[in-house]
């Protein structure tokens, strides 16, 4: 839907950055996946 109306470009996705490790900590500590 969002391709369709040019919301997100279409090919393949930008690379992501790294999440902060703050983030990486709490999803960790979350769900317990290393």
């Amino acid at each position: 839907r969002a391709r369709a109306s040019d919301a997100i470009p279409g090919g393949r996705p930008p690379k992501h950055e790294d999440k902060p490790d703050a983030a990486k900590a709490a999803e960790t500590s979350c769900t317990g996946i290393k």
